[in-house]
């Protein structure tokens, strides 16, 4: 019986994860280290969620990418909310 994986994940969602976070700067081990602490953040990636969340907290702080790097790898349970 073929369950899906994790959670019921596809592989094209965990590729648009990796993919979405690597334009932040986040290394792929960094990605693998939050899924380790919060497995819910790989079903966070439908219809590109995570990218529209971090645009958003990017307008709204006004901070620049380095910012938004660091804060995604210290508070990725932020963008679970």
């Amino acid at each position: 019986m073929n369950s899906g994986g994790i959670l019921g994940s596809k592989v094209s969602n965990f590729i648009g994860l990796f993919d979405t976070l690597k334009m932040y700067g986040i290394k792929a081990t960094d990605v693998v280290d939050i899924i380790d602490v919060l497995p819910e953040f790989a079903l966070q990636n439908r219809r590109d969620l995570i990218r529209r969340k971090v645009e958003l907290i990017k307008k709204e702080s006004g901070r620049d990418d380095i910012y938004i790097r660091n804060f995604i790898k210290r508070h990725p349970d932020v963008l679970l909310k």
